[in-house]
């Protein structure tokens, strides 16, 4: 990533959309800036156009968690989830298709070298491979008998599978023949990350009643030598998410209940390779809100400088300018969480009045967005009851996000009408 800084915008998926059963897998895939798609617990298809700002939802009507979502192209799709269920899409999502697996393990992670060389992988060893765009799949037997985690292409011959008790596999003639590595580790291999000179495992214990969570990163440029370093970050807890943008730049996502009753969402950061890490953001949430029993999330990167984190009911926006967070509740019409301030008239067409509903306004400012996140208006709360001229704004719906010391404290939907 370019930027030192990067801009981590908080979208809650929860209250409308995921309001029947919480999400707590599933699998996100940005194609741009402002594109991004996810597929959720329940076969819940969700596709943002303005980096998730709002979400057309859609159902593919297969009822099973998922892990995995991995586009080819624009066009082309693909979602793994439990019983060995696959669905297949040609249209940008618009349907889904169940593709049958001849298996009812457990998939988990679909790898893609081209066109004619599509992988999956899962429980009990299984490895699955298509020649004809994910259209039929053939097992693939005596590879492995271990839980296969994940399977990462860095181009179309050379790709690595993590699994349990330190199995790692290597091709590099895209699969035709896999080599077993010896990491010198038989802890559990959750996640495989593949930059240009070097491969980042993300290693923890056996966790039989979580899935995909680890506590150390292991790094090799050459398959044979090793380095472990260890994750840390505010939250005494172990990561799931796990990305690395290049080389040097890598990410994890943690989430824990605390004895405070409250549960937490982290994001750390390395920039050297995995030696150090550092905090890059934190917030609080409600209790058993942020997926902090199940140990799972996924990191989609679109290029050097935006990406996307799926977590539980939530996902995140990583972008260049910024670090800070706002809530998006989908499929409904509030937009609320107002313990700390009142937002009136609303709708209005020539000013609005924030009421602080405590004392301290240290470092307290308010943002109003537009529909596609971009910031319309920014003012600094020097006063407990502060009134705001948006009498230049266009009419229509906007967002309000009220920040201390640079952390969301409230947030509430607008509606600008004409002057």
């Amino acid at each position: 990533m370019k930027s030192k800084l990067s801009f981590i915008t908080l979208f809650l998926l929860s209250i409308g959309v995921f309001a029947q059963t919480a999400n707590q897998h599933g699998g996100i895939y940005g194609f741009s800036e402002n594109l991004v798609y996810v597929m959720a617990d329940g076969g819940r298809f969700f596709k943002s156009e303005n980096a998730g700002i709002s979400w057309e939802e859609s159902s593919t009507g297969v009822n099973v968690e998922f892990y995995d979502l991995n586009f080819y192209d624009g066009n082309l799709g693909l979602a793994v989830g439990q019983d060995g269920k696959i669905l297949k899409t040609t249209n940008s999502g618009q349907s889904w298709t169940e593709i049958p697996s001849g298996t009812t393990n457990n998939l988990y992670s679909i790898g893609i070298g081209a066109l004619n060389n599509f992988y999956i992988v899962g429980d009990a060893g299984t490895v699955l491979h298509s020649i004809n765009e994910g259209e039929t799949w053939n097992t693939i037997p005596g590879i492995s008998s271990e839980r296969l985690n994940h399977i990462n292409f860095k181009n179309a011959d050379t790709a690595y599978i993590a699994g349990d008790n330190g199995s790692l596999l290597f091709t590099e003639n895209g699969g035709s023949s896999w080599e077993t590595l010896d990491v010198g580790n038989t802890d559990d291999l959750y996640v495989a990350s593949v930059t240009d000179n070097a491969v980042q495992l993300l290693v923890g214990p056996t966790r039989d009643y979580l899935f995909r969570e680890g506590e150390n990163t292991l790094v090799s440029s050459n398959n044979l030598d090793w380095n472990n370093f260890t994750m840390y970050g505010q939250i005494p807890a172990p990561y799931s998410g796990f990305h690395f943008q290049n080389d040097n730049e890598g990410y994890a996502v943690s989430s824990a209940e605390l004895l405070c009753e409250c549960c937490y969402i982290e994001i750390i950061k390395t920039m050297d390779g995995g030696a150090s890490w550092d905090f890059l953001y934190w917030e609080e949430f409600g209790m058993n809100t942020c997926n902090a029993d199940i140990g799972f999330s996924d990191i989609s990167f679109v290029n050097d400088e935006y990406g996307y984190v799926l977590i539980g009911n939530y996902v995140f926006t990583i972008k260049p300018d910024g670090i800070f967070s706002n809530a998006i509740i989908l499929k409904t019409n509030e937009y609320e969480r107002d313990i700390n301030f009142v937002l009136y008239p609303n709708p209005a067409s020539k000013t609005i009045r924030l009421q602080i509903k405590y004392q301290n306004i240290e470092k307290m400012h308010v943002d109003i967005m537009d529909i596609t996140g971009k910031t319309v208006l920014s003012k600094n709360i020097t006063v407990t009851s502060e009134e705001i001229d948006i009498d230049k704004l266009s009419s229509g719906m906007y967002f309000v996000s009220l920040k201390q010391d640079g952390r969301t404290i409230g947030y509430k939907k607008l509606i600008k009408n004409k002057g």
